[in-house]
Parts: structure tokens; C-alpha cells; sequence
């Protein structure tokens, strides 16, 4: 299933095609929740937390029930996995 977050993929291509973009801001974040993900792929929070039940998003949930976590670099790679 491809998934379309960006009005346009150029955002996304320049920020892979930049030689520093680990050090970018994007980057020195090191854990996102669902509302700062949702941002980042200009999608509803009901959304993200679609994908998360069904397992379509990598995310990290410390114990049952609780609080969602989001890795930058693993959102970013996820995203070029669905793109390509």
C-alpha cells in the first residue's frame, strides 16, 4: 500500500538528497509522539494511530497501553520504504 503524506515529494527529496540531514533539526530530535508525527506527514493523529493498530508504522509503546513513541530515522526510512 503507497501511502501519499506530502502535497509534493520534492520536501521530502531534498531533505535525503541533503548531504548533512543527519545533523539537521529533523534529526536532533531523538523521540517524536503521535502528534509530532502526525505533523511531520501532514496527517490526522486519528490517522497515525490507524497505522499503529495496524502495524503499518514503526512506533515503540513502553508497556500495554501506554504512551506511543516515534523514532525520526525510522519514520523517515519507513516513509522511503512506502515511496519507492
Amino acid at each position: 500500500m503507497k501511502f501519499q503524506f506530502f502535497n509534493s515529494n520534492n520536501r521530502l527529496r531534498n531533505i535525503a538528497d541533503s548531504d548533512n540531514n543527519q545533523n539537521s533539526l529533523l534529526f536532533k530530535i531523538r523521540i517524536w509522539t503521535a502528534d509530532e508525527v502526525a505533523d511531520f506527514l501532514d496527517v490526522t493523529v486519528g490517522h497515525i494511530y490507524n497505522l499503529v493498530n495496524r502495524r503499518e508504522i514503526p512506533f515503540k509503546q513502553k508497556g500495554k497501553g501506554g504512551r506511543l513513541y516515534f523514532i525520526p530515522q525510522e519514520i523517515f526510512d519507513w516513509i522511503f520504504e512506502e515511496v519507492e
